[in-house]
């Protein structure tokens, strides 16, 4: 068996985990958000005199091939275009702030665009997925997925692998990872793979991957990138669907 070990209580996977992982089973044709995560969910009208950018995030600086969004919009443009806006309190809940390396900013709410929920509709059979859209779509999958009680596998660098199940969240060294771990593939029979991982230039996912009900990848939009994986892997949908999303510092309340 690989040799996955808890995490510590205080983990930042470890509180979201706690906070998000459904009592009982859910049963599949749920709504569109489950119910656990819905829980948190605001709505309030969109007001641009509250709009600012993510200071320290993903900029504009790079499209393309060179590591940008594809579908960056201006920096001074909101990401709605919606009356309304879906968010969730990081302020109130702070085991949604989910942190990664390199990050200068923590805003005070977490935007949920609308184009995040409708993926999840939509993947939900399971499939190979590439998405040009950066961490906060990544941090949505994340969310929705727990509060399913879906079995995950998340890999956000080239070192670390984490496990969500319903026993908690544990962690891993890559190098660990055999493909034909009989654990591994049963385990990865009901479970999605996120890869949140931009870094490294040539880097491509193990093949055990390929074993998992569904695989979604968000990237910046690199040609080389996207056609490797597309090929290597199967891919069934390979498309611009995520947007870089931004936060609002003040909800008005």
């Amino acid at each position: 068996m690989v040799n996955f070990k808890p995490v510590p209580p205080t983990n930042e996977y470890a509180l979201l985990h706690e906070v998000l992982w459904p009592p009982t089973s859910i049963k599949p044709g749920g709504p569109a958000v489950p119910v656990g995560l819905a829980l948190y969910i605001k709505t309030r009208a969109a007001d641009l005199s509250i709009w600012t950018d993510v200071q320290g995030g993903d900029t504009d600086e790079n499209e393309g091939d060179k590591g940008g969004d594809a579908d960056a919009m201006d920096v001074h443009a909101p990401p709605w275009s919606a009356p309304e806006i879906n968010y969730i309190d990081l302020s109130g809940h702070p085991a949604f702030r989910v942190r990664r390396p390199g990050d200068k900013y923590t805003p005070q709410n977490f935007i949920v665009r609308q184009e995040y929920i409708d993926f999840m509709v939509d993947a939900k059979e399971g499939g190979r997925f590439f998405l040009t859209g950066k961490s906060m779509g990544a941090c949505y999958f994340l969310f929705h997925l727990l509060a399913s009680g879906q079995s995950i596998f998340l890999i956000t660098d080239e070192q670390h692998i984490f496990h969500f199940s319903e026993a908690g969240v544990t962690e891993t060294e890559a190098h660990t990872i055999l493909p034909g771990d009989g654990w591994l593939k049963a385990a990865l029979d009901d479970s999605w793979v996120l890869i949140d991982f931009d870094l490294a230039k040539d880097w491509q996912p193990a093949t055990w991957i390929q074993a998992a009900h569904g695989v979604v990848w968000t990237s910046s939009p690199k040609k080389d990138r996207m056609h490797r994986f597309t090929k290597q892997y199967s891919v069934v949908y390979a498309a611009v669907v995520v947007r870089r999303n931004r936060c609002f510092d003040d909800t008005g309340e």
